[in-house]
């Protein structure tokens, strides 16, 4: 998240640390937390959790039933309970006073939030300044509502992803959907200018086509297609997209190849390619486990990590899983979220220890 981290344990639990000014670690508190604490449904640790998805100060929680708790900072209306109070014990999300269901992907933004449903459509609802719910206005959403192109309701959807104040959808085709902000190029549209719908994204004035997976910076998109390459559009400023495009990409470019993940995090970039190595790019050295700009492995105890089963991009702190289990964090840390005991930031990875 903006400056908290989720845990998911084998267990299928859920753990925090980090800033809780407004309850978006979901212990039932404000306190803030430099050790990973349970997060609290109904009394209890949350439990049957599938995945997390985390904004700047609101968390969200999919659940094996295909329903969606809640928790935190909900003043631009991100948890969409059709008010503006924040909430500081998990909720589950509800539209038209039913409880949401038949969710297969959660994502969030900044200050919104978007739900993936089963039959491809996608929920969306918070802050909506420069058009990135796509609901064809700059009105904030308290509401969930459907994403939408100028043509009609967005369907055949199968990812979704949020960035600071822009949105991507990726479509069962191989295409993109994006909407929302586009200062600095993100959408990947061509004429620049905010959106208020989802639009598709192009490559050289045609659409984008044979991508497998998306993820939003802040500022920047990234795109990986079926064949490892990945393509990224937007704002290059920090280095997000290593050593190659200037400042401000409008256009996608290919930035590496042979790679099976992506993500990102505020201004930072990471992949992990075909044969295991993690690499990092970006602005906030502290984020990428490493020093120098560039694609460069991220460093446990001085050498490139391996064996890495899952990576999470914070604002500016990341989160890594090896397949043993060891758990790592580094970048900033003001507020706790690596969960290490401390409030120091680090450069490196330092251990966290998280329960089952």
């Amino acid at each position: 998240g903006g400056h908290h981290s989720m845990f998911l344990s084998s267990g299928r639990k859920v753990w925090a640390s980090g800033w809780n000014e407004f309850g978006q670690i979901g212990d039932n508190t404000l306190l803030e937390r430099t050790l990973p604490v349970p997060v609290m449904e109904n009394g209890s640790q949350i439990a049957n959790v599938q995945r997390i998805a985390a904004g700047s100060g609101h968390s969200l929680f999919l659940k094996y039933d295909g329903t969606v708790s809640a928790v935190g900072w909900n003043a631009y209306g991100q948890l969409g309970t059709g008010g503006t109070n924040d909430v500081q014990s998990t909720i589950k999300l509800r539209r038209d006073g039913e409880v949401i269901s038949g969710v297969s992907q959660i994502a969030a933004g900044r200050y919104h939030s978007l739900l993936l449903l089963s039959d491809g459509k996608v929920l969306v609802t918070g802050r909506n300044g420069s058009g990135q719910l796509g609901v064809g206005n700059t009105t904030t959403q308290v509401v969930w509502s459907n994403a939408r192109t100028e043509a009609g309701m967005v369907s055949n959807a199968v990812a979704i992803a949020g960035g600071m104040e822009h949105s991507l959808i990726l479509l069962a085709d191989g295409t993109v959907l994006s909407a929302g902000s586009n200062d600095l190029g993100q959408l990947g549209i061509a004429g620049g200018g905010s959106s208020f719908w989802f639009r598709t994204v192009q490559k050289s004035g045609v659409p984008l086509t044979g991508v497998k997976a998306i993820v939003a910076g802040f500022h920047h998109s990234v795109f990986l297609l079926a064949d490892g390459k990945v393509l990224a559009v937007g704002n290059n400023a920090y280095n997000q997209f290593g050593t190659v495009g200037g400042d401000l990409v409008v256009d996608p470019i290919q930035v590496a190849t042979d790679v099976e993940t992506i993500r990102a995090g505020g201004d930072q970039t990471f992949l992990k390619t075909v044969s295991g190595n993690v690499l990092s790019t970006g602005g906030e050295q502290s984020a990428l486990g490493r020093p120098g700009y560039g694609w460069l492995p991220v460093l446990r105890d001085g050498a490139p990590i391996s064996n890495v089963s899952e990576l999470a991009a914070g604002l500016w702190h990341t989160v890594v899983v090896t397949s043993d289990g060891w758990v790592g964090g580094t970048g900033n840390n003001s507020f706790g979220a690596l969960g290490d005991g401390t409030t120091e930031t680090r450069s490196n990875l330092v251990s966290i220890t998280v329960g089952q």
